[in-house]
């Protein structure tokens, strides 16, 4: 998601400052780092269960908002898990290149739902709209 040609990284609160400055944003090209994962998976299972969630992207709409809530993100609460315990906390971060407009991927995710659900013998035509949400065929994007 995002402009179109335009990738993003993706990460943990705490590596802020330090992926801010490995990875600056650069107009046309990366919009850099943004931060977005920083509370453990329990707390925002927690927090969603008891109704107690409130979206926290606050400021200028970006790639990140609104993935405080998410959950299963491949991140460095789980990565941890597999170094020794004193060995260093992992930098996990996660790349998104922009391909569509929001609404453009929503609308193929909607329509390929549907059809999944409602005529699963054109299951093909259905997932097309959602291949052609994230496959941009233009020569600049394939760059």
């Amino acid at each position: 998601l995002g402009p179109c040609g335009v990738d993003v990284l993706l990460g943990d609160s705490a590596d802020e400052a330090e992926m801010k400055a490995m990875f600056p944003k650069i107009a046309g090209d990366t919009d850099g780092f943004q931060a977005g994962f920083s509370k453990p998976a329990d707390a925002v299972i927690k927090a969603r269960c008891e109704g107690s969630a409130q979206i926290e992207s606050a400021g200028p709409v970006t790639q990140s908002a609104g993935y405080e809530l998410t959950v299963g993100i491949l991140g460095t609460e789980w990565v941890s898990r597999f170094f020794k315990p004193c060995s260093g906390r992992p930098l996990v971060i996660t790349q998104e290149f922009g391909t569509r407009s929001n609404l453009f991927v929503a609308r193929a995710l909607m329509l390929e739902n549907v059809g999944y659900h409602y005529d699963r013998a054109n299951h093909e035509y259905w997932r097309s709209f959602t291949r052609d949400a994230f496959y941009a065929r233009t020569p600049s994007w394939k760059r």
